[in-house]
């Protein structure tokens, strides 16, 4: 076969062989690219109508696009009536050759198990089970990506035939118990062939064994497993959990989706310090992870990370954000409703919900949704049922304020939101003054419903700090009012940040030790120079010393700490914008606020998938703020995990439909994972409905470049040009453009290492030296920065 072509493939060398079929390495001469041809033997398929089902199962598999899952590029037959099947071609190594060196670090066997997932779950999105999850069947390409192999033979007819000649598609050892019987199989067949590789990739032996096939069946059918830590001690419990949960004989008691399992894996905590012997050998080196970051806290406290979700009542989908929550301890608390005679008294309302909401944030265990996302839901008819689907909670608080002169009334309820049942209420008329005791006693009262396992004492020590007296008080919550007033008003009215400012400064004339006020100025300050850079000069100096002022007064509140991170941020200090984002996350891990800064934060050093765990954390907890879905899509479309970005933006489009920003990052994401046929809408609408936008002349040059009129394309790209080059298929001048993008100045700067290893985009420049030393020097910043920056628990 060497030498030889067939149809427009030239045969280079032969790569493989198995019970399947022989593989070579080709050339396509059409396109000029290697390519990967599987040649079928005649016995797989004797019976036309079997070779027609055969090419059109084949042909669906065909249309997975996913980073993980080896692209079929066709499906043909020699003059011979011979099927072959044209893949890409990969530089690697199959995972059967690494299990027979070596036994794989924890964190390695954990990163390729989700890299496995992955696409086995795109592939069960499109209902393609594959049915052959074994080792030969998985790529580890030369830049560490997994790709699973041979989708187009799930379905092959002799695939149900226990057979000496090629072992039922290759090994009984993978097969699950309703396959091993011949019984009906579904995605969770799938699932537990994952759970014998991962096993073997730990232990280096395959938990079910025997010395001949129907021994083997047998074993899987009938016989329990040695749990992977009994033969490598240092794996931890939630490891070894996960796969006894893989392998369960019962297809019931597995996980029913790989979404499930991609969970729990990303849930190992996030250092292999148990693993702190590399495969290198004794010289014990500390390796860093490329894709997953297993490498920031420990693994050995995963147990922890359990007992905290046990005790919690977690179990939602941290990785979506949305429509999976099932807290048992999580709450909304409705904007109070104004019943003042005059209506005057909206900002008074609004702080009760703000500082019920500080008191409840406190409460870890507790998922307190954030007032952006309630906000949406003042004055409005919505039933409770409604509410609480929307916002993905379990219990809503609903409460009335009626002010007048020196009397206050409030009501307030818990509800729980599934069933409509009142879990508490209470009325309170009292005096002004004693509006902080209220709240407090509101608060008290909910943490005592929904938190069965703490004491009065625990609930009593979260109480927030109270002000002086209440005209401190009441001219704070205005300050607040119309600083969210300034900021939300797309027109950024002036007078409004005047009397927020005048309103702060009467608040500290009340009460001069009063720091969340002095915080209220400096956050002010903040949103105006955003806004106004031009104006940093001259307010840059009265945000320092109010949050200075502030934090001299109370260090420990979350607020203060938040806004001292704003205050390096504008500084340009990493450092400390860093060290105050974690400081704040530690006191209160409920504010999607802070999460979403430490996904900027994050982003910009190039830990996208860190970025994600922060943004998913921030969605949680405020699920209607649509730049949340935007921000997310990017992290994973700088991965190159463009289904997820795709969904991500929309997602926020879904919100916010003509947005020019989710818009534009909707368009970039589908140029980047090359859709250019669904980008072309997308730019379509980007440029109709904003005609002087910054990407309009840039998409007329990606036009261009994809229909081959070179000279247009470079006239017109200005300086967002990388795409083009590649679309030209420039390698010189895209390397180059790389290499200015990401030129290392500083230690502390972006990283590109997760987009260039995982994009496809950059796939026709992986063998170009300038862009491996590019790829390397990349990677080592990207550890410099996971070491500096990855250890945030949340």
């Amino acid at each position: 076969m060497i030498d030889k072509t067939i149809s427009h493939y030239k045969i280079l060398e032969k790569i493989g062989e198995g019970g399947m079929g022989v593989v070579y390495k080709a050339r396509d001469l059409k396109l000029d690219r290697l390519v990967a041809l599987k040649f079928l033997p005649h016995r797989v398929i004797t019976r036309e109508d079997e070779k027609e089902r055969f090419i059109r199962e084949a042909r669906a598999a065909s249309s997975l696009d996913h980073n993980n899952i080896c692209a079929i590029h066709e499906i043909d037959e020699t003059d011979e009536g011979q099927l072959f099947i044209a893949m890409a071609f990969y530089e690697g190594k199959t995972l059967d050759t690494g299990i027979r060196a070596e036994k794989f670090r924890l964190d390695e066997a954990a990163e390729y198990a989700i890299q496995i997932s992955e696409g086995l779950r795109k592939a069960h999105e499109k209902n393609i089970i594959h049915r052959d999850i074994k080792p030969s069947n998985i790529m580890l390409t030369s830049d560490g990506i997994v790709k699973i192999l041979d989708f187009g033979l799930a379905k092959l007819p002799a695939q149900n035939n226990l057979t000496r000649d090629g072992t039922t598609m290759g090994t009984l050892a993978y097969m699950s118990p309703e396959q091993a019987r011949g019984d009906r199989t579904d995605n969770r067949t799938d699932i537990w062939s994952l759970g014998v590789i991962l096993y073997e990739m730990l232990t280096g032996e395959v938990p079910f064994k025997g010395d001949y096939d129907q021994a083997v069946v047998y074993s899987i059918v009938n016989d329990a497993f040695k749990p992977a830590s009994g033969l490598r001690p240092e794996i931890p419990p939630d490891l070894d959990r996960i796969i006894t949960k893989c392998l369960q004989k019962d297809p019931a008691d597995r996980y029913q989706q790989v979404d499930e399992l991609i969970i729990d894996l990303r849930n190992l905590d996030r250092t292999a310090k148990s693993d702190q012997i590399s495969r290198e050998g004794a010289q014990g080196k500390k390796r860093y992870n490329s894709k997953m970051v297993l490498s920031s806290a420990g693994i050995v406290l995963a147990l922890a990370i359990a007992v905290y979700y046990l005790i919690s009542g977690r179990s939602e989908n941290p990785e979506s954000g949305t429509n999976t929550t099932v807290w048992k301890n999580s709450i909304a608390v409705l904007p109070f409703v104004d019943l003042s005679p005059l209506k005057d008294q909206e900002y008074f309302c609004d702080g009760m919900t703000d500082k019920i909401l500080t008191n409840l944030t406190k409460f870890k265990v507790l998922k307190v949704i954030s007032r952006t996302s309630v906000m949406k839901y003042k004055n409005t008819n919505m039933s409770i049922q409604k509410i609480g689907g929307e916002l993905q909670v379990k219990n809503i608080l609903e409460g009335s304020i009626l002010k007048s002169g020196n009397r206050i009334r409030v009501t307030a309820q818990l509800i729980n939101a599934e069933t409509g049942a009142h879990l508490w209420a209470d009325d309170y008329e009292r005096q002004l003054d004693d509006i902080f005791d209220i709240q407090d006693e509101v608060s008290e009262k909910i943490a005592d419903k929904l938190l069965v396992n703490l004491s009065p004492q625990d609930i009593r020590t979260k109480k927030s700090p109270r002000p002086k007296n209440t005209e401190a008080y009441d001219y704070f919550l205005k300050g607040k009012y119309l600083n969210r007033k300034f900021w939300s008003d797309s027109r950024k009215n002036l007078p409004d940040f005047q009397a927020s400012i005048e309103m702060f400064q009467k608040a500290l004339d009340f009460d001069s030790s009063y720091s969340l006020a002095y915080a209220g100025l400096a956050d002010l300050y903040d949103t105006y120079i955003n806004f106004y850079p031009e104006t940093k000069e001259k307010f840059l100096p009265l945000q320092e010393k109010y949050v200075t002022e502030a934090y001299a007064l109370d260090s420990t509140s979350a607020y203060v700490n938040f806004c001292m991170s704003l205050l390096y941020a504008q500084k340009n200090d990493r450092e400390n914008n860093y060290r105050y984002l974690k400081k704040t996350v530690s006191i209160n891990n409920n504010s999607p606020d802070v999460h979403h800064s430490l996904s900027i934060f994050l982003r910009a050093r190039g830990l996208y998938d860190l970025a994600v765990k922060h943004m998913n954390r921030a969605i949680e907890l405020d699920p209607l703020v649509p730049y949340y879905y935007a921000a997310r899509g990017n992290c994973w479309r700088s991965m190159g995990e463009f289904e997820s970005a795709l969904t991500g933006f929309r997602r926020a489009l879904e919100f916010d439909p003509d947005h020019w920003d989710i818009l534009s990052g909707y368009a970039s994401c589908q140029i980047d994972a090359m859709k250019y046929a669904e980008a072309e809408a997308t730019m379509k609408k980007y440029s109709e409905l904003y005609p002087d936008g910054t990407r309009v002349n840039y998409y007329k040059a990606i036009r261009y470049a994809l229909n081959g009129d070179r000279d247009k394309a470079l006239e017109t790209k200005s300086g967002d040009a990388l795409n083009v080059y590649l679309i030209l298929n420039m390698k010189k001048e895209a390397i180059k453009k790389l290499i200015d993008l990401f030129k290392i100045e500083k230690p502390e700067e972006q990283s590109s290492y997760l987009m260039l290893k995982n994009q496809h985009r950059f796939d026709n420049l992986r063998s170009d030296p300038g862009f491996q030393t590019l790829l390397e020097q990349q990677r080592i910043l990207y550890e410099q920065n996971l070491k500096k920056y990855g250890d945030i628990d949340i």
